[in-house]
């Protein structure tokens, strides 16, 4: 199939099997047709336009032939833009050298790639949540492959800390528990955990996260299920946690997983944690602008940078505003603020500007039945800075450590801070 030019059969073409659609490709949101064995790409090559087409072309294509590799600095950084971002989806690039270059992508086409984004229920995506993806994309990954678990990444440590601020929980529900790091960390602190993914490679990582840990696993039920199977819960929950997970479920699985877990958790007492990323208005409103100034620089950036797994798995990308207002139809408190990477705290300890909330890359929540305590939080996740007075009367005591340590070694040593 031929795409532009103008409507109806050109007669030198009347000997083969050919249509022709007068189409920007700009306006489409997929290509006409199902499968093809190569989409060629030669559009206006201007950086976003190739993006665009590659993006669509991704999701039908075995090969992907883009024409003019090398015609514009604007068309090569976009197709090697996106080549990074989606990386998860292509099984090989050649580089044909030419007048204006060549680019010959090999894609991994598979029953994935052929999911509609923006469905009205997660269940069609299970398929796409491998151990792949676990290993390779999701947040956390590289810290899970170097301790099996052990070390979590700041993210999670940060949804630990908030589910921890109130206290030790007996009893907790990891809701879309991924390779179980946050699993292990509260039945580590001696909590009985029920750890639910609908991912059967999930599953087998979960208990790899626990293998070694006989006396934690005993603490944990995992179960292979929909976290919106009301027959997996329990009840009577001192803490919920959803460490991205509401981003993966459309608006109306949310709403019904809000309403479940508001009825299972302790009542007046039980607290539900949310994480989620990305914040919504990043994409929408600081993506576009960074885009303009990198340009204006002499570099260029794709206007929204989601990668392959976010385009695919990512059906309800949220705003704070959506995300309290649901919350808020079965909690009646509710807490949501901004953050990022090394500032877990965001907008809890210091104003946020409409520019700081457009750069914001996540957002947490907690929501509850009984009011909820800002200072406990803001103490789990940081410290406001001590006076010259105040850090001039700490001492450190080292209470027990071993006498020998080996080089690069890992030990945990038990300090008393006066």
């Amino acid at each position: 199939r031929c795409r532009g030019g103008t409507a109806g059969r050109n007669e030198s073409l009347r000997d083969f099997n050919v249509s022709i659609y007068c189409e920007d490709s700009q306006d489409l949101t997929r290509f006409p047709g199902e499968i093809y064995d190569l989409i060629h790409i030669d559009g206006q090559q201007d950086g976003d336009g190739t993006f665009h087409d590659l993006d669509l072309a991704l999701r039908q294509a075995r090969y992907i032939l883009v024409d003019g590799y090398h015609w514009t600095r604007e068309n090569f950084l976009s197709a090697n833009e996106w080549l990074w971002l989606n990386k998860a989806a292509i099984e090989s690039a050649l580089i044909i050298p030419g007048y204006a270059g060549e680019l010959l992508i090999r894609t991994k086409l598979g029953e994935a790639c052929t999911i509609d984004v923006n469905i009205e229920s997660s269940l069609p995506l299970a398929q796409t949540y491998t151990s792949d993806y676990y290993l390779n994309d999701c947040g956390g990954y590289i810290e899970w492959r170097r301790s099996k678990g052990l070390m979590i990444d700041p993210r999670l440590q940060s949804v630990a800390d908030i589910g921890m601020a109130f206290g030790i929980p007996a009893k907790v529900i990891d809701l879309g528990a991924g390779r179980g790091e946050l699993t292990r960390c509260f039945a580590q602190q001696g909590a009985r955990v029920t750890a639910i993914d609908y991912s059967a490679d999930a599953v087998k990582l979960i208990e790899k996260t626990l293998e070694d840990e006989d006396s934690t696993r005993q603490r944990v039920d995992i179960i292979c299920d929909s976290v919106l199977n009301l027959n997996t819960y329990d009840g009577d929950y001192d803490l919920a946690v959803a460490s991205d997970l509401v981003e993966h479920l459309s608006p109306a699985e949310d709403d019904r997983l809000y309403q479940q877990v508001s009825h299972k958790l302790k009542p007046n007492h039980g607290v539900l944690v949310i994480h989620t990323a990305p914040n919504q208005w990043l994409y929408r409103y600081e993506h576009p602008r960074q885009q303009k100034a990198a340009i204006r620089a002499g570099f260029w950036l794709p206007r929204t940078r989601r990668t392959w797994y976010e385009r695919l798995m990512h059906i309800n990308e949220q705003n704070p505003r959506v995300l309290k207002r649901q919350l808020s139809c079965h909690f009646p408190y509710v807490l949501v603020w901004f953050a990022a990477p090394n500032d877990w705290g965001g907008s809890l300890f210091k104003h946020y500007g409409v520019s700081d909330m457009r750069r914001a890359t996540s957002l947490f929540a907690v929501a509850s039945h009984q009011p909820i305590d800002v200072n406990v939080i803001k103490s789990a996740l940081g410290m406001e800075p001590l006076s010259s007075e105040q850090a001039g009367k700490i001492t450190l005591h080292v209470a027990d450590a071993p006498s020998l340590m080996e080089t690069s070694g890992r030990y945990k040593i038990r300090v008393s801070l006066y």
